[in-house]
């Protein structure tokens, strides 16, 4: 059925995710970083469904991480309000994404690592958009990607 959409702390949803994510991060020595919003907006949403989109591009931020074998490993989740809803960027030192690769990033099915089904992204989107925001890859090279998706602010008029 549709989200139980109800007000709930973005910074409360950001740190939950990050707890379910430390363990990998600690197993293939990456540092995660949350920088969050200073003014703590509550956002209506799922938090669960949230919560389950920053662990799919978390876990594949990791993964390109490791295959990147880089010496700067990092994962950062920044949020920040922009109009009525929250913008969350999450960033990695991994190594980008094939330009041929991004056009259908968010298809079912779609994957660039051995044994994965393709489908955390467009799971990601679906989760996103039934919750009233938006996801986008907003920029990529050999050294990084940026992931952002929105998140209504709780009482915000659009």
């Amino acid at each position: 059925g549709p989200p139980k959409r109800h007000p709930t702390p973005a910074r409360d949803i950001l740190e939950h995710a990050e707890s379910l994510l430390v363990g990998t991060a600690l197993d293939h020595r990456i540092d995660i970083r949350i920088d969050h919003d200073p003014s703590d907006p509550v956002v209506r949403v799922e938090p669960t469904d949230i919560e389950q989109v920053m662990i799919n591009i978390g876990q594949n931020a990791m993964d390109s991480i490791v295959d990147a074998d880089t010496d700067v490993r990092e994962v950062r989740f920044a949020s920040r309000v922009s109009g009525a809803f929250v913008e969350v960027d999450v960033t990695d030192t991994g190594a980008g994404i094939a330009d041929e690769q991004r056009e259908k990033l968010f298809d079912q099915f779609l994957t660039t690592k051995s044994g994965g089904m393709g489908l955390g992204l467009s799971i990601s989107k679906h989760l996103i958009e039934s919750n009233g925001g938006d996801i986008e890859l907003v920029a990529t090279d050999d050294s990084s990607t940026v992931f952002r998706f929105t998140m209504p602010v709780a009482g915000a008029s659009r």
